[in-house]
């Protein structure tokens, strides 16, 4: 079931339709219609004054970014290190 084209901020009732055959509508008995609003349009301005949107996580992507940085580059030194030591222990056996 699809609703489509609902404008914001109204009110809305559905009845439920049970068709069996393409030429036979039958009632179904045992609903009643259903009613339910759609939300008020969003204010524009409203959603910059909430702190939300993106650039709510610019910062914590920043610290990301950060934190990644310094584990590359952690891992690189500790690899270097461990590079010149077999170099190392390779010269001594020769």
């Amino acid at each position: 079931m699809y609703v489509r084209d609902l404008q914001p901020g109204n009110t809305y009732t559905v009845d439920l339709v049970f068709i069996s055959h393409p030429n036979q509508t039958t009632l179904v008995s045992s609903t009643r219609p259903t009613t339910f609003s759609t939300l008020p349009e969003e204010d524009p301005s409203a959603r910059d004054t909430e702190g939300g949107g993106e650039d709510y996580y610019c910062p914590a992507m920043v610290a990301v970014a950060i934190i990644a940085a310094i584990a590359c580059a952690a891992f690189l030194g500790i690899l270097v290190i461990l590079l010149r030591k077999k170099q190392k222990s390779e010269k001594s056996k020769h």
